[in-house]
């Protein structure tokens, strides 16, 4: 019986290192419709075009976020600091309260303008890479639109 399973592991182990020496298989690939065909100069300045509006939407977009949420925290911070000089309690916490509520609302409103700035710079973006002609809607970038919906 420990001649059988000693047997049995001496072949499965003369047997592993012979995986190297088999025989590499190449694979060839053909390029696609979409691959063969070219894109005229003209049709990338048209794409070229309509991406750096819509870059340009996007990056505005944003800066008027970031100032407005900058704007929002300096204004909650002097709310706050004047909430702390009262002396009542109800008072102070009167006034966090409302710094926080209207920080709140700030935020909110700067990400509902930056959302529809972005959905507007997409909707552009779309509509004037249709009139783009010659192949080039197999260069455009139209499904890269989800990376700038999780900012």
């Amino acid at each position: 019986m420990k001649k059988i399973l000693a047997l049995g592991v001496l072949a499965v182990a003369l047997t592993l290192p012979l995986g190297a020496f088999a025989e590499t298989a190449t694979t060839t690939t053909t390029a696609t419709k979409s691959e063969k065909r070219t894109v005229s100069a003209a049709s990338l300045s048209c794409i070229a075009t309509a991406a750096a509006k819509r870059e340009t939407a996007l990056a505005g977009g944003f800066t008027t976020f970031s100032q407005t949420v900058a704007s929002a925290h300096t204004a909650r911070a002097s709310a706050l600091a004047a909430a702390y000089t009262k002396t009542a309690p109800a008072d102070v916490k009167s006034g966090a309260k409302s710094a926080w509520s209207d920080f709140k609302s700030s935020v909110k409103s700067a990400r509902t303008t930056l959302k529809t700035t972005r959905v507007s710079a997409w909707k552009a973006f779309k509509t004037e890479t249709k009139s783009c002609k010659g192949g080039a809607a197999d260069v455009g970038d139209l499904s890269n639109e989800s990376t700038d919906a999780t900012i």
